[in-house]
């Protein structure tokens, strides 16, 4: 909401006399430079008043907020009886009337409105309106969560994040302690898979020594029992490691992880330096 221009310190003398229905009024020479233009910045409210038996306008039992839609020189044209005021002549001889522009209650309700908008909701009796939804399904600019909903928000996060194997892929995942010569060593979904039970993004890392062999050396990460990454060794005679990392998306309930080593002669598997890791690290 667009707030009414103000400027400080205006106060005019009205000139010529009206009744209730005049909708322009015209000030001294020079006045009208002194507001704020409603063509540019919008239009605003004055309060309009007899000075001489009233130099308080709270006083003055005819005074009468109205509202400036448009200034010409010296002329304003105006909506009469604003802000439950009633339109009311102003053509007593030897009186001045004098037109001011301040704060009004218009001004002060319609500040109170932007910042409901901008900042918080309120109850009825001003206080702020917390929030206890602890999921802060909202994502609202204008309510405040309560500290309990804070922490469950947080805590149900950290949860579904922390989440965390480690094992050996001879033990954990496979039950075997040595692998098929010439062929393949592998790791079926037989409970020693891994099946992380929460829906998000994994960080998965394998890797397994082999002692002596002569050739490459294959370490299969398999998503579902397919194929989803691979690590390789080239040839050599020296033990060597070889690892696979990835990340992988699984979706709580039926994805799972394993792992395939493969050779194309004869090698040996050294079980006690196999290592496997999974966590999560973000939904």
């Amino acid at each position: 909401m667009a707030l009414d221009p103000v400027k400080n310190f205006v106060k005019c003398v009205v000139n010529n006399i009206y009744n209730e229905s005049d909708t322009t009024i015209v000030l001294q020479e020079g006045d009208g430079a002194k507001f704020p233009q409603p063509s540019v910045d919008g239009a605003f409210n004055l309060v309009w008043w007899n000075y001489t038996d009233y130099p308080n306008p709270t006083n003055d039992p005819n005074v009468e907020i109205v509202r400036v839609t448009g200034i010409s020189g010296d002329t304003l044209t105006i909506v009469r009886g604003q802000e439950g005021t009633i339109a009311s002549t102003k053509n007593s001889t030897l009186k001045m009337y004098l037109i001011i522009l301040g704060v009004t209650k218009k001004m002060v309700d319609d500040i109170d409105t932007s910042l409901d908008a901008v900042l918080v909701e309120h109850n009825s009796n001003g206080t702020h309106k917390l929030d206890t939804d602890g999921t802060l399904t909202a994502n609202s600019d204008t309510k405040i969560p309560s500290q309990k909903a804070v922490k469950t928000y947080t805590d149900t996060r950290f949860n579904n994040n922390s989440v965390f194997f480690q094992g050996e892929l001879g033990t954990e995942l496979t039950g075997r302690k040595s692998m098929i010569t010439n062929n393949v060593w592998q790791i079926t979904n037989d409970g020693y898979a891994l099946l992380p039970t929460k829906t998000g993004w994994y960080h998965v890392h394998a890797q397994q020594l082999i002692s002596t062999g002569a050739s490459a050396i294959y370490l299969f990460l398999r998503l579902n029992g397919a194929t989803y990454k691979w690590g390789y060794s080239t040839s050599y005679i020296a033990t060597k490691d070889v690892s696979v990392d990835a990340i992988v998306y699984m979706n709580g309930t039926t994805n799972y992880v394993d792992f395939v080593i493969e050779n194309t002669a004869s090698a040996v598997w050294s079980g006690g330096h196999s290592s496997v890791t999974m966590f999560k690290i973000c939904d």
